[in-house]
Protein backbone atom coordinates (compact mmCIF):
# COMPACT_ATOMS: atom_id res chain seq x y z
CA UNK A 1 0.00 0.00 0.00
CA UNK A 2 1.34 3.43 -0.95
CA UNK A 3 2.12 5.34 2.23
CA UNK A 4 -0.05 8.32 1.21
CA UNK A 5 -2.96 5.96 0.59
CA UNK A 6 -2.31 4.72 4.11
CA UNK A 7 -2.50 8.29 5.41
CA UNK A 8 -5.82 8.76 3.59
CA UNK A 9 -7.33 5.59 5.07
CA UNK A 10 -6.19 6.51 8.57
CA UNK A 11 -7.49 10.04 8.01
CA UNK A 12 -10.91 8.54 7.19
CA UNK A 13 -10.70 6.28 10.25
CA UNK A 14 -9.85 9.28 12.45
CA UNK A 15 -12.83 11.19 11.05
CA UNK A 16 -15.12 8.31 12.03
CA UNK A 17 -13.38 7.98 15.41
CA UNK A 18 -13.96 11.60 16.35
CA UNK A 19 -17.44 11.78 14.83
CA UNK A 20 -18.31 8.87 17.15
CA UNK A 21 -16.71 10.65 20.10
CA UNK A 22 -18.42 13.94 19.30
CA UNK A 23 -21.80 12.41 18.50
CA UNK A 24 -23.29 13.01 21.94
CA UNK A 25 -21.90 16.56 22.01
CA UNK A 26 -23.54 17.57 18.72
CA UNK A 27 -26.75 15.89 19.87
CA UNK A 28 -26.44 17.31 23.41
CA UNK A 29 -29.57 19.44 23.19
CA UNK A 30 -31.64 16.42 22.12
CA UNK A 31 -30.03 13.96 24.55
CA UNK A 32 -30.37 16.30 27.55
CA UNK A 33 -34.05 16.78 26.66
CA UNK A 34 -34.77 13.08 25.93
CA UNK A 35 -33.25 11.86 29.20
CA UNK A 36 -33.98 15.00 31.29
CA UNK A 37 -30.31 15.41 32.30
CA UNK A 38 -28.68 18.03 34.51
CA UNK A 39 -25.32 19.60 33.50
CA UNK A 40 -23.53 17.37 36.00
CA UNK A 41 -25.22 14.25 34.55
CA UNK A 42 -24.30 15.36 31.04
CA UNK A 43 -20.75 15.94 32.28
CA UNK A 44 -20.77 12.35 33.54
CA UNK A 45 -21.83 11.18 30.07
CA UNK A 46 -18.85 13.05 28.61
CA UNK A 47 -16.53 11.74 31.30
CA UNK A 48 -17.46 8.04 31.23
CA UNK A 49 -16.16 7.72 27.68
CA UNK A 50 -12.63 8.24 29.05
CA UNK A 51 -12.84 6.09 32.19
CA UNK A 52 -11.10 3.11 30.58
CA UNK A 53 -9.94 4.96 27.46
CA UNK A 54 -6.45 5.49 28.90
CA UNK A 55 -6.01 1.92 30.14
CA UNK A 56 -7.30 0.38 26.91
CA UNK A 57 -4.99 2.69 24.97
CA UNK A 58 -1.92 1.44 26.83
CA UNK A 59 -2.95 -2.22 26.57
CA UNK A 60 -3.94 -1.93 22.92
CA UNK A 61 -0.80 0.01 22.00
CA UNK A 62 1.47 -2.54 23.70
CA UNK A 63 -0.49 -5.46 22.20
CA UNK A 64 -0.18 -3.97 18.71
CA UNK A 65 3.62 -4.24 18.98
CA UNK A 66 3.24 -8.05 18.92
CA UNK A 67 -0.12 -8.63 17.20
CA UNK A 68 0.55 -6.10 14.46
CA UNK A 69 -0.85 -2.61 14.05
CA UNK A 70 -2.87 -3.46 10.93
CA UNK A 71 -4.72 -6.33 12.62
CA UNK A 72 -5.37 -4.25 15.71
CA UNK A 73 -6.85 -1.41 13.66
CA UNK A 74 -9.16 -3.89 11.91
CA UNK A 75 -10.42 -5.19 15.27
CA UNK A 76 -11.14 -1.65 16.45
CA UNK A 77 -13.08 -0.73 13.31
CA UNK A 78 -15.29 -3.80 13.66
CA UNK A 79 -15.98 -3.00 17.33
CA UNK A 80 -17.02 0.58 16.47
CA UNK A 81 -19.44 -0.80 13.89
CA UNK A 82 -21.17 -3.12 16.37
CA UNK A 83 -21.44 -0.48 19.09
CA UNK A 84 -22.82 2.24 16.81
CA UNK A 85 -25.46 -0.13 15.43
CA UNK A 86 -26.51 -0.93 19.02
CA UNK A 87 -27.47 2.71 19.76
CA UNK A 88 -30.77 2.23 17.91
CA UNK A 89 -31.99 0.22 20.92
CA UNK A 90 -30.86 2.62 23.69
CA UNK A 91 -33.88 3.93 25.59
CA UNK A 92 -32.48 4.69 29.07
CA UNK A 93 -29.66 6.79 30.54
CA UNK A 94 -27.85 3.79 32.12
CA UNK A 95 -27.71 2.06 28.72
CA UNK A 96 -26.43 5.27 27.14
CA UNK A 97 -23.69 5.42 29.79
CA UNK A 98 -22.78 1.76 29.09
CA UNK A 99 -22.58 2.42 25.35
CA UNK A 100 -20.24 5.39 25.87
CA UNK A 101 -18.10 3.38 28.28
CA UNK A 102 -17.64 0.53 25.78
CA UNK A 103 -17.06 2.93 22.89
CA UNK A 104 -14.29 4.57 24.91
CA UNK A 105 -12.66 1.19 25.55
CA UNK A 106 -12.56 0.31 21.85
CA UNK A 107 -11.61 3.79 20.64
CA UNK A 108 -8.84 4.20 23.23
CA UNK A 109 -6.15 2.23 21.35
CA UNK A 110 -6.83 3.83 17.96
CA UNK A 111 -4.66 6.94 18.35
CA UNK A 112 -1.44 5.23 19.52
CA UNK A 113 -1.87 2.27 17.15
CA UNK A 114 -2.54 4.52 14.14
CA UNK A 115 0.47 6.73 14.94
CA UNK A 116 2.65 3.65 15.44
CA UNK A 117 1.47 2.28 12.08
CA UNK A 118 2.20 5.61 10.39
CA UNK A 119 5.64 5.89 11.99
CA UNK A 120 6.74 2.73 10.21
CA UNK A 121 6.07 4.37 6.86
CA UNK A 122 7.53 7.84 7.48
CA UNK A 123 11.03 8.91 8.61
CA UNK A 124 11.35 11.13 11.71
CA UNK A 125 11.89 14.31 9.68
CA UNK A 126 8.42 14.12 8.07
CA UNK A 127 6.57 12.20 10.77
CA UNK A 128 4.95 15.22 12.44
CA UNK A 129 3.38 16.29 9.14
CA UNK A 130 1.97 12.80 8.47
CA UNK A 131 0.63 12.63 12.03
CA UNK A 132 -0.88 16.12 11.73
CA UNK A 133 -2.73 15.11 8.54
CA UNK A 134 -4.07 12.03 10.30
CA UNK A 135 -4.98 14.10 13.36
CA UNK A 136 -6.76 16.58 11.09
CA UNK A 137 -9.34 13.84 10.73
CA UNK A 138 -10.17 14.45 14.37
CA UNK A 139 -11.01 18.05 13.57
CA UNK A 140 -13.06 17.03 10.54
CA UNK A 141 -14.93 14.35 12.47
CA UNK A 142 -15.48 16.40 15.61
CA UNK A 143 -16.06 19.83 14.12
CA UNK A 144 -16.29 19.99 10.31
CA UNK A 145 -18.85 17.19 10.24
CA UNK A 146 -21.02 19.00 12.78
CA UNK A 147 -23.44 20.64 10.27
CA UNK A 148 -24.00 17.23 8.68
CA UNK A 149 -24.60 15.58 12.06
CA UNK A 150 -26.91 18.44 13.13
CA UNK A 151 -28.95 18.01 9.93
CA UNK A 152 -29.17 14.23 10.43
CA UNK A 153 -30.18 14.69 14.07
CA UNK A 154 -32.93 17.11 13.12
CA UNK A 155 -34.15 14.99 10.20
CA UNK A 156 -33.88 11.43 11.51
CA UNK A 157 -32.99 11.62 15.21
CA UNK A 158 -29.67 11.07 16.96
CA UNK A 159 -30.03 7.26 17.09
CA UNK A 160 -30.23 6.93 13.29
CA UNK A 161 -27.26 9.29 12.99
CA UNK A 162 -25.18 7.00 15.21
CA UNK A 163 -26.24 3.95 13.16
CA UNK A 164 -25.10 5.70 9.96
CA UNK A 165 -21.70 6.30 11.57
CA UNK A 166 -21.58 2.56 12.24
CA UNK A 167 -22.16 1.97 8.53
CA UNK A 168 -19.16 4.18 7.72
CA UNK A 169 -17.03 2.10 10.14
CA UNK A 170 -18.18 -1.10 8.44
CA UNK A 171 -17.26 0.22 4.99
CA UNK A 172 -13.76 1.22 6.12
CA UNK A 173 -13.33 -2.13 7.90
CA UNK A 174 -13.97 -3.97 4.61
CA UNK A 175 -11.52 -1.76 2.69
CA UNK A 176 -8.89 -2.00 5.43
CA UNK A 177 -8.97 -5.80 5.70
CA UNK A 178 -8.75 -6.12 1.91
CA UNK A 179 -5.67 -3.86 1.65
CA UNK A 180 -2.09 -5.11 1.77
CA UNK A 181 0.17 -4.07 4.64
CA UNK A 182 3.45 -2.71 3.27
CA UNK A 183 4.40 -0.47 6.19
CA UNK A 184 7.25 -2.77 7.28
CA UNK A 185 9.20 -1.92 4.12
CA UNK A 186 9.53 1.68 5.33
CA UNK A 187 10.97 1.07 8.81
CA UNK A 188 13.75 3.57 9.44
CA UNK A 189 17.19 3.00 10.84
CA UNK A 190 16.19 3.51 14.46
CA UNK A 191 13.88 0.48 14.51
CA UNK A 192 15.13 -2.69 16.12
CA UNK A 193 13.45 -5.95 16.98
CA UNK A 194 11.46 -5.53 20.21
CA UNK A 195 13.33 -6.90 23.21
CA UNK A 196 11.81 -8.42 26.29
CA UNK A 197 10.23 -5.70 28.40
CA UNK A 198 12.23 -4.84 31.51
CA UNK A 199 10.77 -2.46 34.09
CA UNK A 200 14.24 -1.62 35.40
CA UNK A 201 15.17 -0.25 31.96
CA UNK A 202 11.83 1.44 31.30
CA UNK A 203 11.46 3.13 34.71
CA UNK A 204 14.09 5.87 34.15
CA UNK A 205 12.37 6.77 30.88
CA UNK A 206 8.89 6.97 32.35
CA UNK A 207 9.93 9.11 35.33
CA UNK A 208 12.41 11.32 33.48
CA UNK A 209 11.65 15.08 33.50
CA UNK A 210 11.23 15.04 29.70
CA UNK A 211 8.68 12.25 29.81
CA UNK A 212 6.80 13.68 32.80
CA UNK A 213 6.35 17.20 31.44
CA UNK A 214 5.56 15.92 27.94
CA UNK A 215 2.78 13.81 29.40
CA UNK A 216 1.39 16.77 31.36
CA UNK A 217 1.67 19.04 28.31
CA UNK A 218 -0.36 16.49 26.34
CA UNK A 219 -2.87 16.39 29.20
CA UNK A 220 -3.24 20.17 29.16
CA UNK A 221 -3.57 20.35 25.37
CA UNK A 222 -6.17 17.59 25.29
CA UNK A 223 -8.16 19.36 28.04
CA UNK A 224 -8.89 21.96 25.36
CA UNK A 225 -9.96 19.23 22.93
CA UNK A 226 -12.25 17.69 25.55
CA UNK A 227 -13.87 21.05 26.24
CA UNK A 228 -14.50 21.44 22.51
CA UNK A 229 -15.86 17.89 22.21
CA UNK A 230 -18.18 18.02 25.20
CA UNK A 231 -19.17 21.64 25.76
CA UNK A 232 -18.65 23.73 22.59
CA UNK A 233 -22.08 23.06 20.99
CA UNK A 234 -23.92 23.74 24.27
CA UNK A 235 -21.77 26.86 24.85
CA UNK A 236 -22.60 28.28 21.42
CA UNK A 237 -26.33 27.63 21.81
CA UNK A 238 -26.88 28.49 25.48
CA UNK A 239 -24.21 31.14 26.18
CA UNK A 240 -23.53 32.74 22.77
CA UNK A 241 -27.23 32.25 21.79
CA UNK A 242 -26.82 30.73 18.33
CA UNK A 243 -29.57 28.59 16.82
CA UNK A 244 -28.82 24.88 16.46
CA UNK A 245 -28.30 25.24 12.71
CA UNK A 246 -25.97 28.25 13.13
CA UNK A 247 -24.14 26.37 15.87
CA UNK A 248 -23.38 23.58 13.39
CA UNK A 249 -21.84 26.01 10.92
CA UNK A 250 -19.97 27.87 13.67
CA UNK A 251 -18.41 24.57 14.76
CA UNK A 252 -17.54 23.92 11.09
CA UNK A 253 -15.71 27.25 10.83
CA UNK A 254 -13.86 26.59 14.09
CA UNK A 255 -12.81 23.21 12.74
CA UNK A 256 -11.52 24.64 9.46
CA UNK A 257 -9.54 27.37 11.23
CA UNK A 258 -8.12 24.82 13.64
CA UNK A 259 -7.12 22.44 10.85
CA UNK A 260 -5.33 25.16 8.87
CA UNK A 261 -3.48 26.46 11.95
CA UNK A 262 -2.39 23.10 13.34
CA UNK A 263 -1.23 21.62 9.99
CA UNK A 264 0.67 24.84 9.20
CA UNK A 265 2.28 24.93 12.64
CA UNK A 266 3.25 21.23 12.47
CA UNK A 267 4.78 21.72 9.02
CA UNK A 268 6.75 24.69 10.35
CA UNK A 269 7.94 22.53 13.23
CA UNK A 270 9.11 19.87 10.75
CA UNK A 271 11.04 22.50 8.78
CA UNK A 272 12.68 23.79 11.94
CA UNK A 273 13.73 20.24 12.82
CA UNK A 274 15.24 19.65 9.36
CA UNK A 275 17.19 22.88 9.71
CA UNK A 276 18.32 22.66 13.34
CA UNK A 277 18.29 18.87 13.96
CA UNK A 278 17.29 19.81 17.48
CA UNK A 279 14.10 18.43 19.06
CA UNK A 280 14.02 20.98 21.90
CA UNK A 281 14.11 23.98 19.59
CA UNK A 282 11.83 22.68 16.84
CA UNK A 283 9.35 20.65 18.91
CA UNK A 284 9.43 21.73 22.55
CA UNK A 285 9.99 25.50 22.67
CA UNK A 286 7.98 26.15 19.52
CA UNK A 287 4.85 24.27 20.59
CA UNK A 288 5.07 25.49 24.21
CA UNK A 289 4.96 29.08 22.96
CA UNK A 290 1.95 28.31 20.78
CA UNK A 291 0.14 26.74 23.73
CA UNK A 292 0.67 29.79 25.93
CA UNK A 293 -0.58 32.10 23.15
CA UNK A 294 -3.62 29.83 22.82
CA UNK A 295 -4.41 30.32 26.52
CA UNK A 296 -4.26 34.11 26.17
CA UNK A 297 -6.71 33.99 23.25
CA UNK A 298 -9.14 31.98 25.37
CA UNK A 299 -9.00 34.63 28.09
CA UNK A 300 -10.02 37.22 25.48
CA UNK A 301 -13.03 35.04 24.53
CA UNK A 302 -14.52 35.57 28.00
CA UNK A 303 -14.66 39.33 27.40
CA UNK A 304 -16.70 39.30 24.18
CA UNK A 305 -20.06 38.08 22.87
CA UNK A 306 -19.36 39.00 19.24
CA UNK A 307 -20.20 35.83 17.31
CA UNK A 308 -17.51 36.18 14.64
CA UNK A 309 -14.79 37.08 17.14
CA UNK A 310 -15.70 34.21 19.48
CA UNK A 311 -15.62 31.68 16.64
CA UNK A 312 -12.33 33.02 15.26
CA UNK A 313 -10.56 33.16 18.63
CA UNK A 314 -11.64 29.65 19.62
CA UNK A 315 -10.59 28.27 16.21
CA UNK A 316 -7.12 29.83 16.36
CA UNK A 317 -6.66 28.95 20.03
CA UNK A 318 -7.53 25.32 19.39
CA UNK A 319 -5.23 25.14 16.36
CA UNK A 320 -2.29 26.52 18.34
CA UNK A 321 -2.83 24.30 21.39
CA UNK A 322 -3.44 21.06 19.49
CA UNK A 323 -0.14 21.41 17.62
CA UNK A 324 1.36 19.85 20.74
CA UNK A 325 -0.76 16.73 20.15
CA UNK A 326 1.11 16.25 16.85
CA UNK A 327 4.56 16.94 18.31
CA UNK A 328 4.11 15.14 21.66
CA UNK A 329 4.08 11.64 20.13
CA UNK A 330 7.30 12.45 18.27
CA UNK A 331 8.95 13.33 21.59
CA UNK A 332 7.64 10.16 23.27
CA UNK A 333 8.79 7.91 20.39
CA UNK A 334 12.25 9.51 20.45
CA UNK A 335 12.66 8.27 24.04
CA UNK A 336 12.12 4.62 23.09
CA UNK A 337 12.04 4.05 19.29
CA UNK A 338 11.79 0.25 19.46
CA UNK A 339 8.60 0.46 21.56
CA UNK A 340 6.74 3.10 19.60
CA UNK A 341 3.32 1.62 20.20
CA UNK A 342 3.87 1.59 23.96
CA UNK A 343 5.37 5.09 24.11
CA UNK A 344 2.69 6.71 21.98
CA UNK A 345 -0.03 4.90 23.93
CA UNK A 346 1.42 6.26 27.18
CA UNK A 347 1.15 9.78 25.80
CA UNK A 348 -2.32 9.48 24.33
CA UNK A 349 -3.64 7.55 27.33
CA UNK A 350 -2.30 10.06 29.86
CA UNK A 351 -3.69 12.98 27.91
CA UNK A 352 -7.10 11.34 27.93
CA UNK A 353 -7.20 11.46 31.72
CA UNK A 354 -8.30 15.05 31.11
CA UNK A 355 -11.38 13.53 29.51
CA UNK A 356 -12.22 11.76 32.77
CA UNK A 357 -12.01 14.78 35.07
CA UNK A 358 -12.60 17.68 32.66
CA UNK A 359 -16.29 17.20 31.78
CA UNK A 360 -17.32 16.63 35.40
CA UNK A 361 -15.37 19.66 36.67
CA UNK A 362 -16.77 21.84 33.88
CA UNK A 363 -20.30 20.55 34.48
CA UNK A 364 -20.00 21.47 38.16
CA UNK A 365 -18.63 24.94 37.32
CA UNK A 366 -21.54 25.65 34.96
CA UNK A 367 -24.23 24.34 37.30
CA UNK A 368 -22.84 26.05 40.42
CA UNK A 369 -22.40 29.44 38.74
CA UNK A 370 -26.14 30.06 38.58
CA UNK A 371 -25.70 31.85 35.24
CA UNK A 372 -24.95 29.92 32.05
CA UNK A 373 -22.67 32.57 30.50
CA UNK A 374 -20.66 33.02 33.70
CA UNK A 375 -20.46 29.24 34.19
CA UNK A 376 -19.18 28.60 30.67
CA UNK A 377 -16.66 31.45 31.04
CA UNK A 378 -15.38 29.77 34.21
CA UNK A 379 -14.71 26.60 32.19
CA UNK A 380 -12.87 28.61 29.52
CA UNK A 381 -10.66 30.33 32.10
CA UNK A 382 -9.96 26.98 33.76
CA UNK A 383 -8.86 25.63 30.37
CA UNK A 384 -6.60 28.64 29.78
CA UNK A 385 -4.92 28.21 33.17
CA UNK A 386 -4.16 24.54 32.54
CA UNK A 387 -2.74 25.36 29.08
CA UNK A 388 -0.39 27.99 30.54
CA UNK A 389 0.88 25.64 33.26
CA UNK A 390 1.38 22.79 30.77
CA UNK A 391 3.17 24.98 28.23
CA UNK A 392 5.43 26.57 30.84
CA UNK A 393 6.53 23.25 32.37
CA UNK A 394 7.07 21.75 28.92
CA UNK A 395 9.32 24.64 27.84
CA UNK A 396 11.37 24.53 31.05
CA UNK A 397 11.98 20.81 31.58
CA UNK A 398 11.49 18.89 28.31
CA UNK A 399 14.96 18.15 26.87
CA UNK A 400 14.57 15.18 24.49
CA UNK A 401 18.01 15.68 22.92
CA UNK A 402 19.74 14.93 26.24
CA UNK A 403 20.55 11.39 27.42
CA UNK A 404 18.22 10.10 30.13
CA UNK A 405 20.60 7.68 31.81
CA UNK A 406 23.40 5.30 30.97
CA UNK A 407 21.17 2.30 31.53
CA UNK A 408 18.97 3.27 28.60
CA UNK A 409 21.75 3.36 26.07
CA UNK A 410 21.31 -0.25 25.01
CA UNK A 411 17.65 0.38 24.25
CA UNK A 412 18.49 3.00 21.67
CA UNK A 413 16.78 5.68 23.72
CA UNK A 414 19.34 8.41 23.29
CA UNK A 415 20.57 7.65 19.81
CA UNK A 416 19.20 10.91 18.50
CA UNK A 417 21.98 11.12 15.94
CA UNK A 418 20.60 8.12 14.07
CA UNK A 419 17.14 9.71 14.06
CA UNK A 420 18.53 12.91 12.63
CA UNK A 421 20.36 11.04 9.86
CA UNK A 422 17.14 9.34 8.74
Amino acid sequence: MNRWVLVFLLLFATIINFADKNGTSVASIHIIKDFNLSYVQYGLLGSIFFWFFAISGIIGGAWSDTLGTKKMLGILLLAWTILQFSTYFIMSFPLLLMYRLLLGIFEGPFGPVAISHLSRSFPPASRAMAISICNAGGIIGALVMSPVLVHLNQSFGWRITFVLLGGASLLLFLVWTASKDSSKSHIDATDTAPRKFKWSEFKPILFSPTSAVTLFALFSSFWMVVWIMVWLPAYLVEAVHLSEAKMGFAVLIIGLINMIVTVSASTWSDRMYKKTKNLRTSRVLFTALLQIISALLLVIVTFTQNHLLVVTLIGVAMGLSTTLLNVGPVIMMSLLPERRGLMVSLGTSFQNISGIVGPIICGYLIQSAGNKLIGFNYTILCTAFILIVGGALFSLFAKPDHPISKSTKNLGLTDIKEMKQS
